[in-house]
């Protein structure tokens, strides 16, 4: 969890290594997102750094504010805030937790935070909650995790970027259920195929460069954003290898030799 005191330990959209960013790869609107997030502060700390200045807080320290907030906020109807009890639950997609607002028991003049398990619990076992349904590359630049089987094995789930009809305009919404695999026309299994591919082609022929990226040594010295980013890279390449192999099999095989073969102009 960030603190005050170690603002580079989450990795987010505030956060995340300009040095990086080509490894993102995602053809402009994530990148686009964590380039103006990171102006924004800029540009409040160029109008308002001397007034922080002095009275203790330094621009590393506002971002730490900043990364903490933006990660670990809960959204109510009325109010946001930070909620430690609740946030010491660890998020799951398929969680069936569900919290909302309520008058306080003992001052119905203020609110409470009321969760509520899908299941009794046995004792000492832990309770998740959920966020929406978070795909990798949202969990990991909004919260600073990548989702994880409880086998430890990456979820091969496509990231929101590399989903069909991709905006930056996606990058704050969090879906509550799980998207349905792209179904279409053969021609346009064929369509979303390439596009895959063409996409996993571009990871694949950066990757000896990222294998050799060295940690930033003023905004991730002990290299734990770039070992997530790596993490996600690979979980990414996995992702779109499944997507790929699930578009071939669902193409219609043709009905008979002639079906098969191109279609040529007549003379």
């Amino acid at each position: 969890m960030p603190t005050l005191r170690d603002a580079s330990h989450t990795l987010s959209y505030e956060s995340f290594p300009l040095a990086y960013l080509h490894l993102l790869q995602d053809g402009g609107p994530l990148a686009a997102h964590i380039v103006d997030k990171r102006a924004a502060t800029l540009s409040y700390w160029s109008a308002h750094g001397a007034r922080l200045l002095r009275s203790g807080v330094t621009l590393e320290a506002l971002r730490a504010a900043l990364v903490t907030l933006t990660t670990r906020y809960f959204n109510g109807p009325n109010e946001s805030g930070l909620l430690p009890g609740y946030d010491l639950c660890n998020h799951a997609n398929s969680c069936g937790t569900h919290a909302a607002t309520a008058p306080c028991p003992n001052d119905g003049g203020q609110e409470c935070l009321v969760v509520r398990t899908r299941d009794a619990l046995r004792k000492g076992s832990e309770v998740c909650i959920a966020y929406g349904w978070l795909a990798p590359d949202h969990a990991l630049f909004h919260y600073g995790f990548l989702p994880i089987k409880s086998s430890g094995v990456w979820l091969p789930e496509l990231s929101r970027i590399d989903r069909r009809g991709f905006s930056r305009a996606d990058i704050a919404i969090a879906p509550r259920a799980a998207p349905q695999p792209f179904q279409g026309t053969p021609a346009e299994l064929r369509a979303e195929r390439r596009r895959l591919a063409a996409l996993l082609e571009q990871l694949r022929e950066l990757e000896p460069l990222a294998a050799v990226q060295q940690p930033d040594a003023s905004e991730d010295p002990d290299g734990g954003k770039l070992r997530l980013l790596l993490a996600w890279r690979r979980q990414r390449v996995a992702a779109l290898e499944a997507e790929v192999a699930r578009l071939v099999a669902a193409q219609p095989a043709p009905a008979t030799a002639l079906d098969a073969a191109p279609a040529t102009s007549p003379l």
